[in-house]
């Protein structure tokens, strides 16, 4: 009994060691679509409105929906969420190349 308890300690994800390493990678991955303070474009003056989200504003919120979830979803779906991460920052660069 005591050596399945061990199995399954070293089975758990560190949290905070994939928090860190996605948000590097995250960042890493956003260079080539310029400073984070143009996310946000505001409306032209031939289309005034309301500010408009840039491709790297929506790449922000699906990846802080996804770390969200890493925190403090379930257990069992963390690895089809660090997955998922995992996927958007491989998007995001395979997206800024093309």
């Amino acid at each position: 009994m005591a050596r399945e308890h061990q199995r399954r300690e070293h089975k758990q994800i560190d949290v905070n060691q994939v928090l860190d390493y996605l948000n590097r990678a995250f960042d890493k991955a956003s260079e080539p679509y310029g400073p984070r303070s143009k996310a946000v474009r505001e409306g032209s003056a031939k289309k005034p409105g309301p500010p408009k989200g840039s491709k790297l504003y929506e790449y922000q919120i699906e990846f802080c929906y996804l770390i969200d979830n890493i925190e403090r979803g379930p257990r069992y779906m963390r690895p089809k969420v660090i997955q998922a991460a995992n996927d958007l920052i491989n998007g995001m660069v395979e997206d800024a190349v093309s």
